[in-house]
């Protein structure tokens, strides 16, 4: 039986002896990785995965299980389980989802070019631009270099008569150079990612190259505040504030800087950020989300106002509102609210002009992990892992021992300088350069 079958198949088990309903989701993928390391290649490997994940509401309370046998043999355990875990699970006052009227579109998100990409060209790829770095840069180490490809399909269906298949690719290239002058250890790393066979493999490794020259010289920083530029990689942290002080559940539970916000002007009205489910070629585009409700777009920020938080089924009957698609779930538990890709508006200029016009600011390309934030209330504090200082458009050299701190909402309120006209994905985010004034900036 083929996985709409097995699909199927388990949702009737699941029908049969849960009183309020079921859904089930069904995806299979394969996937393939090529990794270099140390200049060499490392390692080729391939991946399967099957699973077939069911949620059931009995009695009030939901239930989850999940497996990834694909036969028919063992489904109706598989139900039993889930209603079963029911009677510990939580009870919950929504209905799910109906199926919709009309006709639900087509997304983009399936590149055969990606599905055909073979293991003997990547290793020859890759064995050729480690070459074309170590000839450009010999004191250079190639830490890392990869290459990771995947396809899958899924099937959703629920007791409702909601039912839809996906199917989708994804690509991803990624490289981290390193080399150590006079003790000094110095470390980039680049990546790019796609659902299409598009990746600028070569462009990745100019960038990487180019900020390996750059950092050759360092540059003495003074601590205080300052103006400071984050590349849409380092952007992404700062944008993610916004996002998850947008997220129903934070904003029910009282902690989110949004609750009791909605329509208010909180921000800079150069702000504006949107939730695009149905991007074509998006990283994370999907017509529904994981428990059937339809996606949409929405604005979580527009022109610097509160516009819309994000709910699950669950969140938005305790709101007392609709589920905006954003029900997300991993296998064997319930749904939160989550996003799909998030963009932010680009400015008017090109970043090249606007960091011409500054006259000394830092340009951060990388940070330490989460560093000391909080996520609540916008604070955070940084360390900067790669970061060049600027003058006047010009970069005269890399920083050491730098950090950042600031509070997120309070910097994009008052202290927005620009955004660029280009943007670039960072995973499934979509964004500009940014400039921000008054950062506080602590140099060893």
């Amino acid at each position: 039986m083929n996985l709409l079958g097995l699909t199927e198949k388990l949702l009737d088990e699941a029908v049969g002896i849960a009183d309020n309903g079921a859904d089930v989701r069904g995806s299979t993928g394969r996937g393939m990785e090529v990794i270099f390391e140390q200049n060499k290649l490392k390692a080729i490997t391939a991946s399967q995965s099957s699973i077939l994940d069911l949620r059931v509401i009995n009695k009030g309370q939901l239930g989850a299980a999940a497996t990834n046998k694909m036969e028919e043999v063992g489904l109706a355990d598989v139900a039993k389980e889930a209603v079963d875990v029911s009677q510990f699970g939580q009870r919950i006052k929504f209905n799910l989802p109906r199926q919709t009227a009309g006709v639900l579109p087509t997304l983009k998100t399936y590149d055969a070019k990606v599905a055909k990409m073979s293991e003997t060209k990547l290793v020859e790829l890759g064995s050729r631009l480690i070459g074309e770095i170590l000839e450009r840069e010999p004191a250079m180490m190639v830490n890392y270099l990869g290459f990771a490809v995947s396809e899958g399909e899924s099937f959703f269906a629920n007791s409702r008569g909601v039912a839809r298949r996906e199917r989708g690719t994804s690509n991803s290239f990624w490289v981290e150079i390193s080399k150590i002058i006079e003790g000094d250890f110095f470390q980039i790393g680049c990546d790019e990612s796609s659902v299409e066979a598009n990746i600028n493999y070569k462009g990745v490794v100019e960038k990487a190259l180019e900020m390996a020259v750059w950092g050759k010289h360092l540059a003495k920083l003074r601590s205080g505040r300052m103006r400071v530029v984050f590349i849409p990689e380092t952007a992404r942290g700062l944008i993610g504030y916004f996002v998850s002080a947008a997220n129903g559940k934070l904003v029910n539970e009282g902690v989110s800087r949004f609750t009791g916000k909605l329509g208010q002007q909180m921000f800079d009205p150069r702000l504006t950020l949107w939730e695009d489910p149905r991007l074509d070629w998006g990283i994370a585009s999907c017509v529904l989300d994981d428990e059937g409700a339809p996606t949409r777009p929405k604005p979580i920020i527009e022109l610097g106002k509160v516009a819309n938080f994000y709910y699950d089924l669950n969140q938005a009957a305790k709101a007392g509102v609709t589920s905006t698609g954003n029900g997300f779930r991993e296998p064997y538990f319930q749904a939160d609210p989550g996003v799909t890709n998030v963009v932010v508006s680009p400015g008017e200029e090109h970043f090249e002009k606007l960091l011409k016009g500054e006259n000394e600011c830092l340009v951060v390309h990388q940070v330490l992990g989460a560093g000391q934030s909080n996520p609540y209330n916008g604070d955070f504090q940084l360390g900067v892992s790669l970061g060049y200082l600027a003058k006047n458009g010009e970069i005269v050299g890399r920083v050491k021992d730098v950090s950042i701190a600031g509070n997120v909402f309070d910097l994009f309120a008052d202290s927005l300088i620009w955004v660029s006209k280009e943007r670039e994905w960072e995973g499934a985010y979509y964004l500009p350069y940014v400039c921000l004034d008054k950062v506080s900036v602590t140099s060893s």
